[in-house]
């Protein structure tokens, strides 16, 4: 009801009748709840987005980490691989010393190879525990909203049906 004041001091109200009001509130309803269907798929294309850029950041901070120790990396200080350990001229002078050469050629392979596993091990774990972080902290920002926003998709939908 609308009231209107006339000169004189009164008020006189003014009724507005609307045909079918139940087909416009339905309208209007429905208009509500794809307006937060909307806002939800809004929502999860800007946590995409945001998800997406600190992907990149975090690319980007690792290109740069792998470009410093690859700068870093000089390759005339590495030790031999056993492959190239195996291929080196023995000069057999001496059954013992040739054993021995082996001995310990192998010895430094066998370190390498634990350095380079250990590294490996270290490194895998390092990232599963970022993956791990990322995990937690998406599903986290993904359930505040979309909670609150399915709540008044089926308030709307329980008023439809009231209808």
């Amino acid at each position: 009801m609308v009231t209107k004041k006339k000169h004189n001091g009164k008020e006189e109200s003014i009724h507005v009748r609307l045909s079918n009001p139940k087909i416009l509130r339905k309208g209007v309803l429905t208009l509500a709840i794809e307006l937060i269907e909307l806002l939800k798929r809004f929502e999860a294309r800007m946590e995409l987005k945001s998800h997406k850029e600190n992907l990149l950041k975090l690319l980007q901070n690792e290109t740069n980490e792998l470009k410093k120790l690859v700068k870093d990396f000089n390759l005339q200080e590495l030790p031999l691989t056993i492959k190239q350990l195996e291929s080196l001229p023995i000069v057999k002078d001496d059954k013992e010393e040739e054993s021995l050469r082996q001995h310990e050629a192998r010895k430094i392979a066998e370190v390498i190879e634990k350095e380079q596993k250990k590294k490996y091990k270290d490194e895998r774990e390092r990232k599963e525990e970022e993956r791990r972080a990322e995990r937690a902290i998406r599903q986290e920002q993904t359930k505040k909203p979309l909670n609150k926003l399915e709540a008044d998709i089926e308030a709307l939908k329980q008023k439809l049906a009231r209808i």
